[in-house]
């Protein structure tokens, strides 16, 4: 056996040696997958003397095609014998053959921030007035992507984000824009690639001499376009090996189709299949924790995953009374450990949806615990309905207070004209005043203002949270989104969210002005600025989806309700849906080396919430934590009843407790 291979193990020494034929590489999580294709790459070229120029390796993000790069080069010491491998995204080796075969140039290229900003204008062009709402110029601008990546016809297509009329408008000019401009972007990449390779029979065999040898990582997460490409690459040798986790098939709202996965072995009959049994991140007792509860999905490969680590502890499970305490609860054993002498980047925060990243925005700005935001968790505070309502308070407290009410004044609607508006922007002094000195207005429509502008000093004389209150009900602001949401055909449960969570952050600052310089501060200077330092000590708050590929000292899970994971109403509770939602749970488990906590809240927004139902699928592996045990303190057990805690000993973080009965 070569040095190289001394220490890995049986099956993924037999994935590494093998050469000729399609292969599956079914790898869970932490067992090694980049360490198996690097050294396949290296064993290709040392013991099969297989030209570098011939291989090919293609996985999803520029940060992991960097890492297998760089992990190769230091296998190979950088020697001159092995230079010439293609490392890349799918969208640059794409990119490449359309800049060697079609001439094209990254100057033409929309990158995702430049789409968004052209689909918003195109929408504002348009006149629709949803061209503010982020949340659904998000929507349609994954649906393009979806129609895409999934070779869907238009008129096979209809959106769930808005009218399906409004969508296909909206899409043809998008693309009519690409069009008269010469522009593309990543979706374009695929299908003209796609197309060239069809079409020119020519072209689609210099690629194929070209590369000779394919890799695909992380193969789960492929969408049609990207496999019929590959496919047509790698035939008639069909030297293709993937590897991929159906259990971490996380992406198919972006086009991903993990059904790929399931018909490799129909597509290629011939095919090797191994599986990566031993994980090497976490411990024994995470990981059985993990399986107890990804072995209840129905569609997945049967496999065995098996730690190599110590047993470790049971993961914990943390009953909390509301999403505020649960970040206080973490927050104070994230200190501890910090007085322990732990470093915060052993910490991450994995919660289903961005929403709840703002109880540990607040929590942790104010106990000054360094956190990286990867999902751009401020993005909460910058959303129209939260911006609405901190412009209320703005206004009645001095903050800017003509640009706040230029704002709000139409929300909820007082049918104050643009006409009336831009007249009174003329003069100087204030814009309400000077708004019913225009004489434009009837009288329906002097009440509303004045009834606004009786309304801002009660709003000032009030607590952050009873201005709020007051805010959403007798101004009429919630009615107003709700409206706005049934109009648009949304669900308003979104907004409901960010109603409820500016309203509970309100709680924990009385003073207004206190409230509106927090804000500020968070989005000015917040953690999502922080997360391209690596080297930046501080806990990570990210969503299941983004944690994917990642790996912490300790995790919390946040918010195990129903509800939020899984995260769909009682009245949606198709199959697949669930077993895509236990998918996202078994990715959060296993992002845990050392200690896994699941937090469990009683109530949500003063509302009681029940467990999500995943924890009965592992609640065997489960431990209830607790730290603040006190003497004196009254307790229950299930066969003694209740008791009095006498005493308490802390055993290296194990509680001895001395109860009478």
């Amino acid at each position: 056996m070569t040095k190289s291979l001394q220490k890995l193990n049986k099956e993924q020494i037999e994935a590494i040696k093998h050469f000729i034929g399609p292969c599956l590489v079914i790898a869970g999580p932490g067992t090694g997958k980049t360490t198996v294709i690097t050294h396949r790459v290296f064993h290709l070229i040392k013991n099969h003397k297989v030209n570098p120029r011939d291989i090919l390796v293609v996985t999803f993000t520029r940060a992991a095609a960097k890492e297998m790069e760089d992990r190769f080069r230091k296998l190979s010491y950088c020697q001159k014998e092995y230079k010439g491998v293609t490392f890349g995204t799918f969208h640059s080796v794409y990119f490449r053959i359309l800049r060697t075969y079609k001439n094209y140039k990254l100057d033409d290229f929309l990158n995702e921030k430049e789409r968004y900003q052209i689909i918003k204008l195109i929408i504002k062009k348009l006149g629709y007035d949803f061209y503010e709402d982020d949340q659904i110029v998000d929507y349609i601008n994954n649906e393009i992507s979806y129609m895409n990546n999934t070779l869907t016809d238009s008129d096979k297509f209809i959106s769930s984000s808005i009218d399906d009329k409004i969508f296909k408008k909206i899409r043809k000019e998008y693309e009519n824009y690409k069009c008269l401009n010469d522009k593309y972007d990543y979706d374009d990449m695929l299908i003209h690639c796609y197309k060239l390779l069809i079409d020119d029979y020519q072209i689609l065999e210099e690629v194929r001499e070209k590369y000779k040898y394919i890799l695909i990582d992380e193969f789960q997460d492929i969408n049609k376009v990207q496999f019929e490409i590959m496919k047509n690459i790698a035939y008639p040798r069909n030297n293709i090996f993937v590897v991929g986790d159906d259990d971490q098939s996380i992406y198919g709202f972006r086009g991903a189709d993990s059904s790929i996965m399931f018909k490799f072995l129909e597509d290629y009959k011939t095919a090797k299949t191994i599986t990566l049994i031993f994980n090497y991140r976490s411990s024994k007792a995470i990981i059985n924790s993990a399986m107890s509860l990804i072995n209840n999905n129905k569609k997945r490969y049967e496999k065995k995953l098996m730690s190599v680590q110590d047993m470790g502890y049971n993961p914990y499970i943390i009953r909390v009374e509301d999403f505020e305490e649960e970040a206080k609860v973490i927050s104070e054993k994230i200190k501890n450990r910090i007085k322990e002498g732990g470093r915060y980047s052993e910490f991450a925060v994995i919660y289903r949806t961005n929403i709840q990243s703002r109880a540990f925005i607040d929590t942790f700005s104010i106990a000054n615990i360094p956190y990286v935001a990867y999902d751009g968790t401020e993005s909460i505070y910058n959303h129209w309905v939260i911006k609405d309502i901190l412009s209320y308070l703005k206004a009645a407290t001095g903050f800017d207070r003509n640009n706040n009410l230029l704002r709000i004044i139409n929300k909820p609607n007082r049918y104050i004209s643009r006409y009336a508006i831009e007249e009174a922007l003329k003069r100087q002094g204030d814009l309400l005043d000077n708004i019913v000195l225009s004489n434009s207005l009837n009288d329906l429509q002097v009440r509303a203002i004045y009834q606004l502008k009786n309304c801002l000093p009660r709003i000032k004389s009030m607590t952050t949270s009873e201005a709020v209150k007051f805010i959403r009900h007798f101004v009429g602001y919630e009615e107003y989104v709700r409206d706005y949401a049934h109009a648009k055909s949304i669900d308003f449960k979104f907004f409901k969210e960010l109603i409820e969570e500016i309203s509970s952050s309100a709680k924990g600052f009385p003073i207004i002005q206190d409230y509106i310089i927090h804000v500020e501060k968070t989005v000015g200077t917040g953690g999502s600025k922080l997360k391209d330092n690596k080297n930046i000590d501080a806990v990570s708050l990210i969503t299941m989806h983004k944690a994917k590929g990642l790996e912490f000292e300790q995790v919390f899970i946040s918010g195990a309700v129903d509800g939020i994971i899984p995260y769909i109403k009682e009245d949606d509770l198709e199959l697949d849906v669930l077993e895509d939602e236990r998918r996202l749970f078994y990715v959060a488990m296993t992002r845990a080396k050392k200690a896994l906590y699941i937090i469990v809240p009683k109530y949500r927004y003063s509302r009681k919430v029940i467990p999500t139902r995943y924890i009965d699928e592992i609640d065997g592996w489960l431990k209830d934590y607790r730290d603040n045990f006190r003497c004196g303190d009254k307790i229950s057990h299930k066969y003694f009843g209740e008791g009095i805690i006498k005493e308490v000993y802390n055993n290296k973080g194990d509680y001895i407790i001395i109860v009478e009965f």
